[in-house]
């Protein structure tokens, strides 16, 4: 897995990528993850389909052209950041 790490405005985001190169890992406060999907989501293909979900997978959401970091943070914030 290629791993790395960064400064962010809310802390430290840290990312992977897995070895089959179809699984990209973020960890860190979800508004910093939710812009780094966004981001991303702009280098890929639109027809290739994306989704953004949580290690258990007990929440997910489709991570389309047009999806805003605001549209993720509020799927998997339990109380949403103003």
């Amino acid at each position: 897995m290629l791993r790395w790490s960064s400064s962010t405005a809310h802390g430290v985001l840290i990312g992977g990528l897995a070895r089959d190169g179809h699984t990209v890992v973020l960890d860190g406060d979800i508004r910093d993850c939710a812009a780094m999907a966004v981001w991303l989501r702009r280098l890929v293909p639109p027809a290739q389909a994306m989704v953004f979900y949580d290690e258990g997978y007990s929440a997910s959401g489709p991570l389309e052209a047009a999806t805003q970091p605001r549209t993720i943070v509020d799927l998997f914030a339990s109380d949403p950041i103003s």
